[in-house]
């Protein structure tokens, strides 16, 4: 990995088992750039892959003449062939093992290096395509904004290059659980239909995503939703089995099993509408009625508890988890899109060093907000549009 890193080999869309990459991550660098298309009034055609059991199939030989082209060394390469070679699977019911059968393919799932080494093998996966392309391992989407037919057409090249890549390597795609999303709010998009290796692509209206549930209009009522439904899911496990325990034991399975799945990437989806805000309120409030074993129904009951349990609301918490992505990017510490904030060239006498301004073009007049950050290091000035809020 550090021969990866020095030499920069490894795909800047890539963000999986690298430093300083992360789900979160990903999801605000391709959101970021879908939602600026929308803002532009444009169409974003997505083609989301689905590969076949991935892992598994990763040949060998393959792998290693790969990881030769990347400039490994001959004993390091010497030792990975070691690694891989002579290796065995069997099967085992009720007891009874069934003759053991040669592993040709695959890296080992669980290990170390195992991640390392399909990185090196789908690195080059989207070097022929002239759509945009996000990976993250094997979850790979191919995107295209789409003026006019021709770009569909285009779109459906770059398709059949993934799948002809896919053929060449050893692997291959599920053309049933490959989609096609598009993303725009014109009344009349364009119309294309897509294949995959002779089969028609399937369109869909939302897609999970990395775990985040992504409409074609992105909108993340349908995401929350589901956040909501979750999360009540497990509060109601938590009250069916841990209602006999103490304060400190239901606060930290509330921690470390409910409040997760309420914030997982929240600084991509984070709603403005109050009614949204409310639903996700809701569950950490009946969580710590939960907690402090206190239904009363008297006016500020519930804010009281909050307070002595020490827990910020989670508007609150999404609004820190935002500034602290963004000074990390600010910093190099997460590869998220900062290059579309600049420094402003007129300068007045309220300005810093730290002041960044929206530099994309929007076609609109636009509100323009600005906000002050507190951070470690000092007040950190951000300006930026209202419309494109997903890198905040």
């Amino acid at each position: 990995m550090e021969h990866f890193q020095n030499n920069n080999i490894l795909s800047a869309k890539q963000h999986a088992f690298r430093k300083y990459h992360s789900c979160e991550t990903q999801l605000v660098s391709v959101i970021n750039e879908w939602a600026s298309s929308l803002d532009q009034r444009k169409q974003v055609d997505v083609f989301i892959l689905d590969f076949e059991k991935a892992f598994d199939t990763v040949p060998h030989e393959l792998l290693k003449s790969k990881l030769y082209t990347m400039g490994v060394s001959h004993q390091v390469l010497c030792w990975v062939d070691a690694f891989l070679s002579d290796r065995e699977q069997s099967v085992v019911v009720n007891g009874s093992r069934s003759n053991p059968s040669k592993v040709t393919s695959g890296v080992p799932q669980g290990s170390v290096l195992g991640p390392i080494l399909f990185l090196a093998y789908i690195n080059d996966i989207g070097n022929a395509v002239s759509s945009g392309v996000r990976l993250f391992a094997d979850d790979c989407v191919c995107y295209r904004v789409i003026d006019d037919v021709s770009d569909g057409h285009q779109l459906q090249e770059d398709i059949n290059i993934l799948g002809q890549w896919a053929k060449d390597w050893g692997m291959s795609f599920q053309p049933v659980k490959c989609n096609i999303m598009t993303i725009t709010r014109k009344r009349k998009p364009v119309i294309f239909n897509y294949m995959l290796n002779g089969v028609h692509l399937v369109k869909v209206d939302c897609v999970k995503y990395l775990g985040i549930h992504i409409t074609s209009d992105l909108n993340w009522g349908k995401h929350i939703q589901n956040v909501c439904n979750k999360g009540n899911r497990i509060l109601g496990v938590l009250r069916r089995n841990l209602s006999p325990c103490s304060k400190d034991a239901k606060l930290a399975a509330y921690k470390g099993l409910l409040l997760p799945v309420l914030e997982y990437a929240s600084s991509v989806w984070d709603p403005h509408q109050a009614f949204l805000q409310h639903n996700l309120e809701n569950i950490q409030r009946r969580a710590a009625r939960f907690i402090a074993s206190d239904y009363s129904r008297e006016p500020g009951s519930v804010s009281s508890l909050l307070r002595d349990l020490n827990l910020v609301p989670l508007a609150e918490r999404r609004r820190q988890s935002r500034i602290i992505l963004f000074a990390k990017g600010i910093y190099g510490q997460a590869q998220i899109p900062i290059d579309c904030l600049r420094k402003p060239l007129r300068r007045s006498r309220n300005m810093h060093d730290m002041h960044f301004c929206q530099c994309m073009p929007v076609p609109i007049a636009i509100s323009i907000v600005f906000f002050q950050i507190q951070l470690g290091i000092g007040i950190v000035c951000l300006q930026t549009s209202l419309v494109v809020p997903v890198v905040l």
